[in-house]
């Protein structure tokens, strides 16, 4: 409607080559609608009791729903029949050897009467008469006839007509297989939309077909609706009129809310930043000279750790140089006394510490310090490290950087000594580091000619192909950069003009080269087998009228499709967006000056609850419920509802990260690898494990649960087809829909099913 908020749908065809969904009948031998033994035959049909009418040719199929098949004589005219549950009177008036007259009188009294010819069916007082036989003789008077509620007419290749009057069911297509409809083997029926104003299911709606109303497409909603605490908020929001934050939690639950980005106070371009009084950087690459509260990365993913420089000292010949791992609050240090390196210890892995020059503790403002860590090898450089939030997106500062690829130090060669130790020493760049999702992709770099005019030639190698980026003033065209990709995002590689040195640009998806600041967030790795990113990019800067915001958030997976992002009825100055992983993202224009951003991320891929059930089926976000197709003795609820029926024994479906019943059977609400140091079940597995007494003494509760959606559906496939003891404190692991291995806590035994 268009009045509505944009909201997730599931999305409909209205052609009849993409249907929604086809309801297919197979015989085991050809049938013949028209011969007149197939009149008045009754059978059911997707759930609804048909009978053949005799208006059936080599054509068309004539069904009657909810049909009687009658016969009346002179001697017997009149008998009831029910149809769609009311019962009526119908009564012989008379007969010819091609046709009969009937009268049907309803429950009120009301009567009417009509001539009907064989093989013809007519409209009489609200129900449908057909006559399949009629007779005159000198001593009696006959009839055959079907009685029922609707008419239903089909032909091959032709939307279902439904009723007397041959009424187009919009939406639906016939198909008779061999297209004969007097040796019918197999009858297939599509379903599309009916119009393009109906071409979407909301979340918690259906579509019932039209012809049979037995059968629904029902949308639940998604396996982690906006509202869940599956998600987490990423935040990106102005400070002031020339400050940008950014807030959300790392993986150890530690929160980070901190300026990232200023505007230059000379030129009011924005720059990565993280103080706002004193313009402090953040460096976003391996071994940059740091300045006293200068912020730094160490490590990557969930190994990060945004440190701050706090002070360098030297004691009687002892350099102690102090970080604060900002997030924890926590004191880092390095301390050595020989040379002008030593090591720093932060999360399990060692970084290596330089400092140049030193001059005197009062002074330390003004002394070089790198940090170099296990990552990259001798000569590389890790660029735009990530730090992982707590439910796996991975977040990293992004700037353009010009790097001296003789010398990353910003150009530092000063070689002041310390004792008899010099000071930071240039080398060459052998790598660059770029990271994609999933750790790092490598560009390997090798300085391989100098020019008759003094120019360097460098070959950058990433992905198995080399190019070539020619410095100096005189350098050619066709050799000044290239584009880069890293995953899904793609960086130019360009000479400065400068001997040594190249600039390295992030591309916007699908557009421009971004020459100030912005996040690049990672998510993890989707159902293709990719990891997507989505990039925050800020506006230019302006007058102290015109304050620093946010300009867009760009998704790789589309590259920024205008189909999946809509504005909101309810308030004009909000857009959304959503991508396939499941990211939803909101700008916020209120401010016209300083657009604000909110990344609500979930835990796990986003699916579709999607279901074909029967028509008086409840459904809800992963269950369904009644219906005509349940079992008996099923009862099936959500897990909001487990107390309504917790003295049963339960099945639990799902894991603990989306499911609460099977977060207080585990014992909490694990997500990710959380999950999988509780249970023991890692990618591509799967767990089924019984609990007794959890819910009601003597009553067990199984968990069917997989990593991820697809070990889910083989779990529950072992479950249906394989043997599984399900008595309490029985635990399987498995990988396939035959393969699991069952545990106990007495004695570990094997049992292997292969297909």
């Amino acid at each position: 409607i268009s009045s509505d908020d944009p909201t997730i749908v599931l999305r409909t065809s209205t052609t009849d080559g993409n249907p929604m969904f086809n309801l297919t009948a197979t015989f085991n031998k050809a049938i013949n609608p028209d011969h007149a033994d197939s009149h008045g035959e009754s059978f059911n049909l997707f759930g609804m009791d048909l009978t053949i009418s005799s208006s059936s040719d080599s054509d068309s199929i004539v069904l009657l729903k909810s049909a009687e098949k009658l016969d009346l004589s002179s001697d017997a005219p009149t008998t009831t029949a029910t149809v769609a549950g009311a019962t009526y009177t119908v009564e012989l008036v008379s007969a010819s050897d091609t046709a009969a007259t009937v009268k049907v009188t309803n429950s009120a009294g009301v009567s009417e009467s009509k001539e009907i010819n064989e093989a013809a069916s007519k409209k009489v007082n609200g129900i449908t008469v057909a006559v399949t036989i009629a007779d005159e003789t000198n001593t009696k008077l006959s009839a055959t006839i079907v009685a029922g509620s609707d008419k239903l007419t089909l032909e091959d290749g032709q939307a279902v007509l439904l009723g007397e009057d041959s009424d187009v069911v919009d939406g639906t297509l016939v198909d008779f297989d061999s297209g004969n409809a007097t040796a019918l083997t197999k009858l297939t029926i599509s379903f599309d939309a009916p119009s393009s104003d109906k071409d979407a299911i909301k979340a918690g709606e259906s579509y019932t077909d039209p012809v049979f109303g037995t059968i629904k497409l029902d949308f639940a909603g998604i396996n982690v609706p906006e509202d869940s605490t599956a998600r987490e908020l990423i935040e990106v929001y102005n400070s002031g009129e020339d400050a940008m934050n950014v807030k959300f939690t790392d993986y150890r639950g530690k929160e980070l809310s901190t300026v990232w980005a200023v505007n230059s106070t000379t030129s009011r371009v924005p720059i990565l930043a993280y103080d706002t009084d004193d313009v402090f950087n953040i460096s976003v690459m391996e071994r940059e000279v740091l300045h006293k509260e200068d912020y730094t990365i160490v490590g990557n993913e969930d190994d990060a750790y945004l440190l701050r420089l706090d002070s360098v000292t030297n004691s009687s010949g002892t350099i102690k140089i102090t970080f604060t791992d900002v997030l924890a609050a926590e004191t880092k240090t390095a301390e050595w006394s020989t040379g002008n390196s030593g090591t720093l210890s932060v999360g399990g892995f060692d970084y290596t510490v330089s400092v140049s020059p030193f001059i005197s503790s009062t002074t330390a403002e003004f002394v070089n310090v790198s940090v170099n860590g296990p990552d990259s090898s001798t000569g590389g450089l890790v660029l735009y490290p990530t730090i992982e939030t707590s439910k796996g997106a991975k977040v990293s500062f992004y700037e353009p950087l010009v790097i001296n690829l003789t010398n990353p130090y910003s150009g530092t060669e000063n070689s002041s000594v310390l004792g008899n130790d010099v000071g930071i020493v240039p080398f060459n760049v052998t790598a660059l580091l770029f990271p994609d999702g999933d750790g790092f992709e490598t560009v390997t770099v090798a300085h391989y000619t100098s020019h008759d005019e003094g120019d360097a030639t460098w070959n950058f190698t990433a992905d198995g192909t080399m190019f070539s980026i020619r410095g100096g003033a005189s350098m050619i065209a066709h050799e000044n950069g290239t584009l880069i990709q890293m995953g899904p995002l793609v960086y130019a590689l360009n000479s400065t003009g400068l001997n040594d040195s190249v600039k390295i640009t992030l591309k916007t998806p699908g557009g421009a080269e971004i020459n100030q600041p912005a996040l690049i967030i990672w998510e993890e790795e989707d159902d293709n087998n990719q990891y997507q990113a989505l990039v925050v990019t800020l506006e230019t800067g302006g007058s102290s009228d015109d304050g620093l915001g946010v300009a867009d958030v760009l998704d790789t997976w589309t590259n920024d499709s205008a189909n999946w992002e809509a504005t909101l009825k309810s308030d004009n100055d909000i857009s959304k967006q959503l991508d396939l992983w499941g990211s939803i993202i909101s700008i916020d224009s209120s401010e016209t000056d300083q657009s604000t951003a909110k990344i609500s991320y979930p835990d796990v891929q986003v699916y579709a609850d999607i279901y074909l059930a029967a028509a008086d089926a409840t459904v809800t976000a992963s269950t369904v419920s009644g219906g005509s197709s349940a079992s008996i003795g099923d009862v099936l609820v959500k897990d909001s509802e487990v107390s309504s029926v917790s003295s049963k024994n339960l099945v639990v479906l799902g894991g603990s990260c989306i499911n609460s019943v099977a977060a207080n059977l585990v014992g909490g609400a694990y997500c990710g690898s959380a999950w999988s140091d509780k249970t023991g079940v890692g990618s591509g597995q799967f767990l089924i494990q019984s609990f007794g007494d959890a819910y009601a003494t003597g009553k067990v509760a199984l968990l069917v649960a997989g990593y991820e959606v697809s070990d889910t559906s083989n779990a529950g496939k072992y479950l249906r087809t394989q043997t599984v003891m399900t008595d309490a404190g029985k635990k399987y692991v498995g990988t396939s829909s035959t393969s699991a291995e069952l545990q106990t806590t007495e004695t570990t035994t094997t049992e292997e099913t292969s297909a």
